[in-house]
């Protein structure tokens, strides 16, 4: 009986989540949409850049010289990330 239960609630949760998921992605790729290809470009290159950083760090020795490369190129990712975000809200208030 409690088997049962636990089953439902389980499938439940999965069903609802897939919901969100499948909700989650249509809103990005409306978001994507809406942009003009300039901020599609800035977009492309930020994920590129974080990409990458994620696979540095995750490729890297344990050596400290290459820790400190990892944290300056995190350090680089959000300062364009933060470049990106207040050119995209300047060029909004321009246009």
């Amino acid at each position: 009986m409690d088997g049962t239960i636990w089953t439902s609630r389980l499938d439940s949760a999965l069903a609802r989540a897939a919901r969100e998921l499948a909700d989650l992605a249509g809103q990005a790729r409306r978001f994507v949409a809406g942009l003009d290809l300039t901020e599609q470009l800035v977009l492309l290159g930020l994920v590129m850049i974080g990409l990458f950083y994620l696979v540095l760090t995750h490729l890297q020795a344990s050596e400290d010289g290459q820790k400190a490369g990892g944290r300056f190129a995190g350090v680089l990712f959000v300062l364009l990330a933060v470049a990106a975000g207040f050119g995209w809200r300047v060029s909004e208030g321009t246009a």
